[in-house]
């Protein structure tokens, strides 16, 4: 998960409902195989990925599970100073981003914004070589990623789905 969010929001959503919305049709599959032409899956992995996807169930997560990231309950108001508190290792300039995100989070809940991002469980192929991850950009939109282990580190080798609200 270290990997997945290194480059978004430090705010998270507890709640895992992020939609994948992704297709399982004929058509669909032939796009998202195109898309992963350089990358050694089959199509009987990303298809059984995809159905996967389809029967998850919404869970919370844990703060363990995520590492230095802030999880935010729903409407629930937030306090910089406990944000803070809670992560570490901040550059200045990210103290700065999630002081301004907190605020505009606490004085405006109806602005377009790219966080808290909801984050679903990751779903794994059977061999646990691929995982596929859902990401909802606050009201912003969102889209898929599947990741790749590589010498057990895990790549980011595909974005899927791109949607917004």
């Amino acid at each position: 998960m270290e990997v997945a969010l290194a480059d978004k929001s430090k705010l998270v959503f507890k709640n895992t409902n992020a939609s994948f919305n992704l297709k399982d049709n004929s058509f669909a599959i032939q796009v998202y195989l195109e898309q992963l032409r350089d990358v050694p899956i089959d199509s009987l992995t990303l298809i059984d990925l995809i159905k996967k996807s389809k029967n998850r169930v919404s869970i919370w997560w844990q703060k363990e599970e995520l590492g230095n990231v802030y999880l935010v309950i729903k409407d629930q108001p937030l306090s910089v100073n406990k944000v803070l508190k809670n992560l570490y290792g901040l550059e200045e300039e990210e103290v700065e981003a999630l002081k301004k995100q907190v605020r505009q989070y606490n004085n405006q809940p109806s602005r377009w914004r790219g966080w808290p991002i909801a984050v679903s469980k990751p779903i794994y192929s059977d061999d646990k070589q691929y995982c596929l991850l859902s990401f909802v950009r606050g009201n912003n939109g969102g889209h898929c990623e599947l990741y790749m282990k590589v010498d057990s580190a895990w790549e980011r080798i595909a974005v899927f789905n791109r949607f917004a609200f």
